[in-house]
């Protein structure tokens, strides 16, 4: 059984919520007034492209068969900006709430605040804004050139499809083309109920009908993105706390298991990833091998994910023990990187070590590996193999999230900006804040320079 070595605080703990607690706090903040008010923002929003696209704008669209390239510049500009002033303020509070309700399913009575500055936060905001605003003003523009091209096909004048576009910006390709639907059938049956009705009243009505249509399609849209956003930054938040607190030595190894809101509107998707268990880290997998790393898997979906507890199995803990030792690592990374023949016991230390390595959280930022190479010809040897620009090493990799180990003597000194894959050891038996790299972890060589008998080495992950 995993006992946890690393530094713990003082805390006061409450039991743990249950499971349907857990998801009954996801249900009350993705229904609160925030997630109403921005639904509101979002069709007010729309409605504002709507007002500011001139009709001679909507004609040379038409007559092009696509929207322009300045419409579509101008659409990114002002989605980027509705982003930055609504979205990613949305996005941090969901966070935030995201980060305290998870330490009270997890019974934490403390004050610790999510971190939001966290470069990995702003990492993720960053690029969640930057899908964000390439998925809306691409499917804008899917709406628009498919209403055009149907629209010619069914014999809509110029004018009739001016008119009819306008009130459809905002709404999705399969929404405007459902639009499009209802306003032809909304003629078609004006016309067989009113045959003396003139062709510009029937399609005064069916603009009038399509119009109320639109305004329902866009508060779908609205609530849609409303909750599928929120939902995502709220696990988000969730994830990234527990990673903190874990780090800090409030909680111990966590790993998530995937649970499904079960009601009638429950997909097969979701179900199929009910219950299923994962390293902290690592993603969830659809049946066809799809990874999904967090909730939500699909618009308006409602799952979250449960962290429990990670053990390490009694192999496991003796491997990591052994590791963080006096000297059966150096022997065991030695032999590795020379490929030598392993003893039956250093085969099981390797393999359990492996295994281990699963459970441990890995390490987001900035690391340093230290390394005093007395030997000239050695060093010579190391320099080389680096100057090739690629490198894999065939052992375990220990860096430091702090000083490195023996920093006064080294003459070898190798950092790793925004680390992602090392192993955060969390204290774990050694004093240098070790972040392990598994073996077999292959990097590029970014940059590397000499200066003072000190070799400087900055790597990138592959």
């Amino acid at each position: 059984m995993f006992r946890y070595h690393g530094r713990q605080r003082f805390i006061k703990k409450r039991g743990p919520m249950p499971p349907n607690e857990v998801k009954a706090a996801l249900e009350r903040f993705l229904d609160d007034s925030q997630g109403t008010e921005l639904i509101r923002f979002l069709v007010r929003y729309w409605k504002d492209q709507q007002t500011v696209l001139t009709f001679r704008e909507i004609r040379e669209a038409i007559l092009a068969g696509d929207i322009t390239m300045q419409m579509m510049k101008d659409w990114q500009q002002d989605y980027s900006k509705m982003v930055a002033e609504k979205m990613e303020p949305t996005w941090e509070a969901a966070m935030e709430a995201g980060a305290l309700n998870q330490m009270a399913h997890k019974g934490l009575d403390i004050g610790y605040k999510f971190r939001k500055d966290h470069w990995a936060v702003r990492d993720w905001l960053r690029d969640r804004t930057a899908t964000l605003v390439t998925n809306c003003t691409d499917e804008q523009r899917k709406a628009i050139r498919n209403i055009i091209a149907d629209g010619i096909q069914n014999k809509m004048s110029t004018r009739e499809l001016e008119k009819f576009i306008r009130p459809c910006i905002g709404l999705t390709k399969p929404q405007a083309a459902a639009n499009l639907r209802y306003y032809n059938n909304i003629k078609k049956e004006l016309r067989e109920k009113h045959p003396r009705m003139t062709e510009a009243s029937i399609e005064k009505k069916a603009s009038e009908a399509s119009m109320k249509y639109a305004d329902r399609q866009l508060r779908q849209r609205a609530y849609t993105i409303a909750h599928t956003e929120r939902a995502m930054a709220y696990e988000y938040g969730r994830y990234q706390h527990t990673k903190d607190l874990i780090a800090e030595g409030l909680m111990k190894p966590q790993k998530k298991v995937w649970s499904v809101a079960r009601n009638e509107s429950t997909c097969e998707r979701c179900l199929y990833l009910d219950r299923q268990t994962v390293f902290l880290d690592d993603p969830f997998k659809e049946s066809g091998g799809k990874e999904i790393f967090l909730p939500p898997l699909h618009p308006r979906c409602r799952c979250a994910v449960m962290y429990q507890d990670d053990e390490l199995s009694r192999e496991e803990e003796r491997a990591v023990i052994d590791y963080v030792g006096p000297n059966k690592s150096y022997i065991l990374n030695e032999k590795l990187r020379n490929g030598e023949i392993l003893t039956k016991e250093e085969k099981e230390m390797r393999d359990n070590l492996d295994a281990a390595l699963k459970h441990f959280p890995k390490f987001e930022g900035n690391i340093l590996r230290t390394m005093p190479i007395g030997d000239t010809d050695a060093l010579g040897v190391f320099i080389d193999r680096m100057r090739k620009g690629r490198v894999s090493f065939a052992e375990y990799l220990s860096f430091s999230s702090k000083k490195g180990y023996n920093d006064e003597e080294a003459n070898v000194k190798i950092y790793v900006s925004n680390s992602k894959k090392g192993r955060n050891m969390l204290h774990y038996g050694k004093y240098e804040n070790e972040i392990l790299y598994e073996r077999n972890t292959k990097f590029s060589v970014v940059d590397m320079q000499e200066a003072d008998g000190v070799w400087y080495i900055l790597l990138e992950e592959e």
